[in-house]
């Protein structure tokens, strides 16, 4: 149920702090026994994920890095 929580509010307010939460949460859900509230929370991280522009300029850092063999 948290990671559904934080899921939201990874897409609607502070991305950065409340996708990894959702993340973290979701593989506590799915480490319980609880598939369907790990899965949704995953999908709900996905998504915001790819609402935060700062997460994915991360990301695009980090594949650059490891283009250009700074890494």
């Amino acid at each position: 149920m948290l990671a559904i929580g934080f899921g939201f509010a990874g897409i609607f307010s502070f991305g950065p702090v409340f996708v990894p939460l959702a993340l973290v949460f979701s593989l506590v859900a799915f480490l319980r026994r609880r598939p369907a509230w790990g899965a949704a929370g995953l999908v709900l991280t996905i998504f915001g994920l790819f609402s935060s522009p700062l997460l994915l300029a991360m990301l695009g850092l980090g594949w650059l890095i490891v283009w250009l063999g700074w890494a």
